[in-house]
């Protein structure tokens, strides 16, 4: 039977020096039903488990009842603090990949995060490839069925910005590596305020990008996209963005859809396939310190393939009634009472007041006489082009123009 548990490890502690007299890790317990906290260890370290960490992420294996714990900051390290080197002392350590197997008690380390630079002749900087770098601001999601762990996003140091971005770890086997990347621009942007869940049911990972916040980059980014990646076709796809930064329009829309924002949370409950969303960062210069209380709910709705069938049948049947009523408005409000009717859902408020605004043409002088068939032409390659986003693009021609190709 599994138990209802909230486990805590890590908590943030300011940047200072630390001489002896490091900051314990202390690692908690709490029981749901009980209503009960229970110190588990004072000090992680001492029991082969990490140091004192934030900015790290952890999951839970109910299967084999084992926590992973991969990334964050090391608050205090010896190394660095005792160190004379000025570079050493400002270039923070990043904690490896731990598990903790909770019937025993016991911590292992999968992977130490040696994944330091190596200078050499010439002053050329490798780095050691039978490591995994670590980072923090990043997200760690397991698929229980699969046995894997996907690592999502995160940062480090400048140095270190080529190391993989998605990675994934194989619970029976141990190895550690990165995912294939498609060779596209179509996919999330990288970085440390992304936030990522995943669907096992679906073989699917969602990634939310917000507010950008890099350090390399003078302005924000601002792109509220939401992203899906099928795991089995190694795929991205965009099925949300706006990009607008326009604190005008965001004040208008703060109760239809979240400001962008960085530093916040997002968790999925899959059995109801619905995110959650709260809280985070605004990014406002003006307001540095304001931080979000904000509480949202997001469910992605999939149409069936009858739904679809519908909407093409639909969209063909408007640009037909548009030809019908250049030639015969009578014949145009028939074919609207019958072939578009049936196809709309009338208890749909949206679709019904689409419905009125296209019988709403029927009233409309278009005050044109003669030949139509240039206008009838651009119609249907313009209902082309529509039904073209039903299909896949290796089953549609390609979007770009030919004259691009062209070198002047």
């Amino acid at each position: 039977m599994e138990r209802k548990q909230i486990f805590v490890l890590g908590r943030f502690y300011e940047a200072q020096p630390y001489i002896n007299d490091y900051p314990q890790s202390d690692f908690y317990v709490y029981d749901i039903e009980q209503n009960q906290w229970t110190l588990i260890s004072a000090d992680t370290s001492i029991m082969g488990g990490p140091k004192l960490l934030f900015d790290h992420q952890m999951v839970m294996d109910s299967i084999s009842s084992t926590i992973y714990v991969f990334g964050g900051r090391v608050v205090a390290s010896s190394s660095r603090c005792n160190s004379d080197d000025e570079a050493l002392k400002n270039n923070p350590d990043f904690s490896g990949f731990y598990k903790y197997h909770v019937p025993t008690n016991t911590w292992t380390c999968i992977l130490p995060d040696t994944y330091h630079e190596i200078k050499v002749r010439g002053g050329l900087v490798t780095h050691n490839p039978q490591t995994v770098a670590s980072r923090g601001g990043h997200s760690i999601l397991l698929h229980s069925k699969m046995r894997r762990i996907y690592i999502f996003g995160g940062q480090r140091q400048r140095w270190a910005q080529r190391c993989p971005d998605f990675l994934c770890y194989d619970i029976e086997t141990g190895i550690t590596q990165p995912m294939p990347i498609p060779s596209t621009d179509n996919k999330p942007p990288m970085g440390y305020t992304q936030r990522a869940t995943i669907d096992t049911d679906h073989d699917e990972i969602y990634v939310l990008s917000s507010l950008s916040k890099d350090k390399d980059r003078r302005e924000d980014k601002v792109q509220n996209a939401f992203w899906v990646y099928f795991i089995k076709q190694n795929k991205w796809i965009c099925i949300y963005k706006n990009h607008n930064s326009d604190e005008q329009y965001w004040n208008r829309m703060q109760h239809l859809e979240p400001c962008p924002r960085f530093a916040y949370q997002l968790v999925y409950d899959q059995k109801n396939k619905t995110h959650y969303l709260f809280g985070g960062n605004p990014g406002r210069t003006d307001a540095q310190n304001l931080r979000l209380d904000d509480f949202w709910e997001l469910k992605v709705y999939r149409c069936t393939n009858s739904e679809l069938s519908n909407q093409c049948k639909l969209l063909i049947r408007k640009f037909k009634f548009q030809e019908i009523k250049k030639k015969d408005k009578v014949a145009a409000m028939q074919f609207l009472q019958t072939s578009v009717s049936e196809l709309i859902n009338h208890s749909d408020m949206e679709q019904t007041r689409e419905f009125q605004e296209t019988a709403a043409l029927l009233f409309k002088d278009d005050n044109q006489t003669g030949d139509f068939s240039d206008q009838i032409h651009k119609w249907r390659c313009n209902l082309f082009e529509k039904l073209c986003d039903f299909f896949p693009k290796s089953m549609v021609q390609p979007q770009e123009n030919l004259i691009d190709l062209i070198s002047l």
